[in-house]
């Protein structure tokens, strides 16, 4: 598997709900997030249209599996973000501070978190990559 980039078309469709088993694409994921050194990865990066991704927590990869983003918190915060399907590409991202999301585990076991800090801005880039939008600002047609 290959990471996708920007302007590929597949990177701006909503992604669609996953009802089976996704061990493959996850391991896939992990493996190019390791091997590149990166903070997350999401199914449609890898021509995968399905609601999936991987995040590195700490030194643990977290799987997330169909996510909803129940709430975000009033307060913004700006950081430099960059994107594995926009080669060399950084920009200022506003991001909310805090966000509460609900989500599947690989394992099939249903999580409810608050998120803050870097972990809430990893989670909302990579929750973008699954409703189309890009760091740049590309949306779905």
């Amino acid at each position: 598997m290959i990471i996708i980039q920007h302007p590929d078309k597949r990177l701006l469709r909503k992604a669609k709900t996953v009802y089976g088993p996704v061990n493959v694409l996850v391991g896939e994921l992990k493996r190019l997030i390791i091997e590149n050194n990166l903070l997350g990865l999401a199914a449609p990066q890898v021509a995968h249209n399905v609601r999936v991704f991987v995040y590195r927590d700490g030194y643990t990869l977290r799987t997330v599996i169909n996510p909803t983003i129940l709430s975000r918190s009033d307060v913004m915060v700006s950081g430099l973000e960059s994107c594995a399907s926009i080669d060399g590409y950084k920009n200022m991202v506003e991001r909310a501070e805090a966000i509460t999301v609900e989500y599947s585990t690989e394992g099939g076991l249903q999580r409810l978190v608050e998120l803050t800090g870097l972990t809430a801005r990893v989670f909302q880039h990579e929750y973008d990559h699954l409703v189309g939008v890009l760091i740049n600002g590309s949306t779905p047609e």
